[in-house]
């Protein structure tokens, strides 16, 4: 869509070109009824959008069309989660858009992220295991929390670091699994599967490092201690 307005040249055709584009993939969406057709329909439109705010930027008078486009790439997620599944890795991706298009949202970044990790377990995306923890500490600074409120960090950071501690392990074994076959091609996929859960497993720790004195995890863990 972008690249057929500008090798027009001009804004006024390529706008009505997506308009009707628009109005087709819409009326198509309602009479529409296969999931992951659904989907690649709602994709198009989310794409839609996009052309929008790179085509109207000198027209536009509100941020009307730049809503509309979080507000459809964020629903786009659940219709992914009923195509293909893995509900928790898209309820993660809601919590990272919500990061890059309203970063103010702390408290719904947080809540989305922490709903992932309860739904996904150990099957999370390792990905979202430090932005876990980097939200966490995000919603507690905005509310100016107290010291009993830190827990909240730390069973984020617990989850984080034993879901990658796991990872790693898991990928290290495969790692050596596709070397004793050889096979280039793996073993290159495998490599950069074992260093992505490596670098988010240290980007954990960093985050956690200036909350982790004795003072603040003593009052927080003994009780589990105990337990």
């Amino acid at each position: 869509l972008e690249s057929s307005a500008l090798s027009i040249g001009r804004y006024d055709i390529g706008m009505e070109f997506a308009d009707n584009f628009k109005a087709t993939y819409e009326k198509l969406m309602k009479e529409e009824k296969n999931p992951k057709m659904l989907f690649y329909l709602r994709s198009i439109l989310v794409q839609y959008y996009g052309y929008t705010l790179f085509c109207r930027k000198e027209v536009i008078k509100s941020f009307d069309d730049r809503n509309k486009y979080i507000d459809e790439y964020i629903a786009l997620q659940d219709i992914r989660s009923a195509a293909f599944g893995e509900e928790y890795n898209n309820i993660a991706t809601k919590a990272k858009i919500l990061t890059e298009y309203r970063p103010d949202q702390k408290e719904q970044i947080y809540n989305l992220y922490k709903e992932a990790a309860t739904k996904g377990g150990a099957n999370l995306d390792g990905q979202y295991c430090p932005l876990y923890v980097e939200a966490t500490i995000n919603y507690l600074h905005s509310i100016k929390a107290n010291s009993e409120q830190m827990s909240m960090l730390f069973d984020a950071y617990d989850y984080a670091s034993e879901t990658l501690e796991a990872a790693i392990k898991q990928r290290k074994a495969e790692l050596a699994s596709v070397q004793a076959e050889g096979n280039a091609k793996k073993i290159k996929k495998a490599e950069t599967e074992y260093n992505n859960a490596v670098s988010y497993l240290a980007l954990t720790e960093q985050m956690i490092e200036p909350f982790a004195s004795c003072d603040k995890i003593i009052p927080i863990y003994e009780p589990k201690f105990k337990a």
